[in-house]
């Protein structure tokens, strides 16, 4: 098969009720690599443009050129934000990085991706129930007594 979407791989998981696998597939990680791709492009091209803009058109007062890229990066940072947030995984440390970093790094980011130092979205009870009994072969109810689905908190791997 070329390409694995979320309904085969739904229909294989199903069928097969001991193996449980996150999306993915190559179609999902082409999608993936796509969307971020797309959104690079898009930072990039709007950080070139205001650039040529205040080249062709200077702006006589500094602050109004500042506002105009503190607008632009906010704008970029919200969507860098948003696209973490779908997509998780590596990413999140990426955002993670970038919010701890004092240089080089505009200060809508920076402020933007805090957020992924302790408020990641929390994985929901299937996926974390598929987790378990793909690493430890057997589900949590044969493991644990008890297992609060309510999270102390919500991090990336490696992060601790």
């Amino acid at each position: 098969v070329a390409f694995q979407t979320q309904e085969v791989l739904f229909c294989q998981c199903a069928a097969m009720e001991t193996e449980w696998r996150a999306d993915t597939g190559r179609l999902s990680l082409f999608r993936r690599a796509l969307s971020t791709l797309l959104l690079a492009r898009r930072v990039h091209v709007g950080v070139r443009t205001l650039e040529k803009d205040l080249e062709e058109n200077p702006e006589p007062d500094e602050d109004a050129k500042d506002a105009r890229w503190e607008e632009l990066h906010r704008a970029n940072a919200k969507a860098t934000y948003a696209h973490i947030i779908k997509y998780k995984g590596f990413l999140a440390k990426v955002g993670q990085g970038l919010s701890a970093r004092d240089g080089g790094i505009p200060q809508p980011y920076r402020e933007e991706m805090r957020a992924l130092q302790d408020h990641l979205p929390i994985s929901p009870q299937k996926e974390v129930q598929g987790v378990v009994r793909a690493d430890l072969g057997r589900p949590l109810a044969d493991i644990f007594q008890e297992f609060d689905f309510k999270p102390l908190a919500s991090a990336t791997v490696g992060q601790a």
